[in-house]
C-alpha cells in the first residue's frame, strides 16, 4: 500500500461562496474599491519634480540617477502592462502577466502609458503623497490630449462607492484608476500612497477621477513593478490592515511574519506571489476545476478541500494529492479544532493551509531571489496558519464585517488586523542574530542587517 501524501481524520467540504457572485451582495470577491475579476485598464503616469528652477538642491529633487534620465519616460515604461489581451494570447507585460497567472485568467489588468513625463514644481510636491499626485492630475487637465491617446480607453469599469459591492463592466465617465510613478521625489525610492480614493472630485478632460496611487520608484523596471503590486493591493483587498509581512496597521502577531501573499508588502515578506488564501478570498478559481479550493483524492478525482475539519466524519483518514499550486490551484485548508470565534471577542478562528510549490512558474519566486543575501525558495510543501480574515465564512457580509477599519477599537473583529498569515518553516522556529551587511551587498533591502 502506498504511503498517503497527506492524511487527516475527518473531512467536511463546505462552499460558502461562488467564484463570481451573481447577486448584488457585498463580497470580498467583488474587490474592495476595484474589481477583482473581469478586465480593467490602468493609466500609468510617470512624473518628476522640476529641479531646474528655484530649488535644484532641494530634498524634493532627490535622488537623481542615470537609470531614469530627467525629462523623459523610463526606457521600460511599456513593459508594465499589455494594452490589449486578445482571447488565447499570453500576456507579455509583467503586471498583466502577474495577475493573469495568479487569477487563472479571471482578472485581466491592462494598462497604458501617458506618452509624456509630467513635471511638477518642487514647491508644490510634498513627497509621493496626495498634494503631488493631485498636482499631476491638474497638469494633465491643462495639457492638450496627445495624438493617438484616448481617454475613453481607461473607462472600462463602473466603480461603486460601497466597498465590496459588484463592479460592472462598462463605461461611466470615470477614469478607473491612475498610477503615478515618480522619478525623483524626496529621496525615498520605496514610498507612496496605495490605491485609494485619491483623486475624488478632480476632472481630466471631462472625465471624473476617483481611484489613484502615487509611488516613488526611481529606477522603474522591477522596482516599479513591485511598487505597483505592493500598493495596488489596497484597491483589491482593503486598507492598511490588509498588509502581510510589513506595513502600517495593527498586526495579528507581535512581529512581521515573513509570509508570502499578494498582500506581502515590504522587505520582511518572503515573497509577493499568490497564495491559496489570496485565490480563495478573491474567488480566483481555475476554470478547469469544479471547486475554488480543491485537491485530488488518491484515485485522481477532484475533491473540495475548502474547509476540512479534524472531526469524526472520516475516521479512517484520507489521501490527497497536491499538484503544483501555482499552475493548478491545488491546496488544502484545515480548520483547527477547539476555537470558535463569536461576536463576544473570543480567540479568532485558525486554519492550516497546505500548498505544493514545484517552482514551475518564474512568478512563483521569493522576493529577493538572485541577490545572494537570502536563500531562494525551494520546491516543496508550503504550510502556513491563517488567523481570522474569515468573516464571510462566518456569514458576516456587511461592509463593516468584511472591511473593518484599522483602529485599535476594531482589532477583535475577524477581518480587522494585518499580518494574519504565519508561515510554518520546515526548519522550525528559532532565534537568530542580526548581522552586518554582507560585503558587496550595500543598499540591498534583502539584507537582514541594517544599512547604516
Amino acid at each position: 500500500m502506498s504511503k498517503p501524501i497527506f492524511s487527516i481524520i475527518g473531512t467536511i467540504g463546505i462552499s460558502f461562496l461562488t467564484a463570481f457572485p451573481l447577486c448584488a451582495q457585498i463580497s470580498a470577491q467583488n474587490g474592495f474599491d476595484l474589481p477583482a475579476n473581469g478586465t480593467i485598464r490602468i493609466l500609468l503616469v510617470f512624473a518628476q519634480v522640476d529641479c531646474s528652477g528655484p530649488c535644484p538642491q532641494n530634498f524634493q529633487c532627490q535622488p537623481d540617477n542615470t537609470d531614469w534620465p530627467p525629462d523623459s519616460l523610463p526606457t521600460d515604461a511599456g513593459t508594465y502592462f499589455d494594452f490589449n489581451l486578445p482571447a488565447g494570447q499570453a500576456p507579455q507585460g509583467y503586471v498583466t502577466r502577474f495577475y493573469h497567472e495568479a487569477s487563472f485568467g479571471n482578472y485581466v489588468v491592462l494598462g497604458g502609458v501617458y506618452p509624456e513625463i509630467i513635471t511638477v514644481d518642487c514647491n508644490t510636491v510634498v513627497g509621493a503623497g496626495a498634494n503631488g499626485a493631485r498636482a499631476v492630475i491638474d497638469s494633465l487637465n491643462t495639457r492638450p490630449t496627445p495624438p493617438n491617446f484616448n481617454w475613453n480607453a481607461y473607462d472600462l469599469v463602473q466603480n461603486e462607492t460601497l466597498h465590496g459591492s459588484p463592479k460592472n463592466q462598462g463605461p461611466n465617465g470615470t477614469i478607473d484608476a491612475i498610477h503615478v510613478v515618480w522619478r525623483n521625489n524626496q529621496g525615498d525610492c520605496y514610498a507612496g500612497l496605495g490605491m485609494q480614493e485619491l483623486f475624488a472630485g478632480q476632472v481630466i478632460h471631462g472625465f471624473n477621477t476617483i481611484m489613484g496611487a502615487s509611488v516613488n520608484s526611481c529606477r522603474s523596471g522591477e522596482d516599479g513593478y513591485g511598487m505597483f503590486i505592493g500598493e495596488y493591493l489596497h484597491g483589491l483587498f482593503g486598507d492598511n490592515n490588509w498588509h502581510t509581512g510589513n506595513g502600517a496597521g495593527f498586526h495579528t502577531f507581535m512581529n512581521p511574519t515573513g509570509s508570502f501573499s499578494l498582500t506581502g508588502q515590504g522587505e520582511a515578506s518572503a515573497a509577493v506571489m499568490a497564495c491559496a488564501w489570496d485565490r480563495y478570498h478573491l474567488g480566483w478559481q481555475n476554470p478547469a476545476k469544479a471547486f475554488l479550493t480543491s485537491a485530488l483524492e488518491g484515485n485522481g478525482s477532484e475533491v473540495n478541500t475548502e474547509m476540512l475539519t479534524l472531526q469524526s466524519t472520516m475516521p479512517a483518514g484520507g489521501e490527497f494529492i497536491l499538484r503544483d499550486f501555482y499552475t493548478t490551484g491545488d491546496a488544502i485548508r484545515i480548520r483547527l479544532p477547539h476555537i470558535d470565534w463569536t461576536a463576544n471577542g473570543d480567540v479568532k478562528n485558525q486554519y492550516l493551509w497546505l500548498e505544493n510549490h514545484r517552482r514551475l512558474s518564474d512568478l512563483d519566486r521569493g522576493q529577493w531571489e538572485g541577490n545572494g543575501c537570502r536563500e531562494d525558495l525551494s520546491p516543496g510543501l508550503y504550510a502556513y496558519i491563517q488567523v481570522g480574515k474569515d468573516a464571510e465564512d462566518l456569514g458576516l457580509t456587511a461592509v463593516a464585517d468584511l472591511f473593518p477599519n484599522e483602529t485599535l477599537a476594531e482589532v477583535e473583529r475577524p477581518n480587522a488586523q494585518a499580518s494574519w498569515l504565519f508561515p510554518l518553516s520546515a526548519e522550525g522556529h528559532f532565534d537568530f542574530q542580526y548581522g552586518p551587511l554582507q560585503p558587496g551587498n550595500a543598499g540591498l533591502c534583502c539584507n537582514w542587517g541594517w544599512d547604516n
